[in-house]
C-alpha cells in the first residue's frame, strides 16, 4: 500500500492517494482540490503513476475537504462516500456527488475519533 500526501486550497488541506501497489486502485481521501493549477496536478498525478480512481472518500464534510469531489467524480466516473453520520449532507448533494456502485480492489477499514462534526 502506498500513500501520497497533496496540500491544497486556501486552508491548507491534507488530500490523500492511498493505492495499492499491484493493482494501482487509488482511493482519494479529502479532495481538497480547488484551483485549477491543483487540479491540474491531481491529473497529472494520476497519469504520471498510472492510478485507476476507485473511490472518493471524505473524513467530514467541511468544504476544504470536499471542493474537488464533483470534479474527480466526472472526470474517473467513480463513487463518492463519506461517514453515515453525515447523510445528512449527502442527501443534499446533487447526484453526481453520492455514492454508486464501486468496483474497487481496495478494502479499507476505519475508526471514529472524537471530532468537530457530527461524523467524528
Amino acid at each position: 500500500m502506498l500513500l501520497h500526501t497533496e496540500c491544497f486550497n486556501p486552508y491548507h488541506t491534507n488530500c490523500y492517494f492511498l493505492t495499492d501497489e499491484e493493482s494501482g486502485s487509488t482511493v482519494v481521501i479529502d479532495p481538497g482540490c480547488y484551483f485549477r493549477r491543483e487540479r491540474t496536478r491531481v491529473q497529472h498525478l494520476i497519469r504520471l503513476n498510472d492510478w485507476h480512481i476507485v473511490q472518493i472518500l471524505a473524513t467530514h464534510l467541511h468544504i476544504d475537504h470536499i471542493f474537488g469531489v464533483h470534479f474527480l467524480t466526472k472526470a474517473y466516473g467513480c463513487p463518492f462516500g463519506a461517514s453515515p453520520l453525515d447523510n445528512d449532507w449527502i442527501d443534499r448533494a446533487p447526484d453526481h456527488c453520492r455514492s454508486g456502485e464501486s468496483h474497487a480492489t481496495l478494502i479499507l477499514s476505519y475508526s471514529v475519533s472524537a471530532g468537530y462534526t457530527p461524523s467524528q
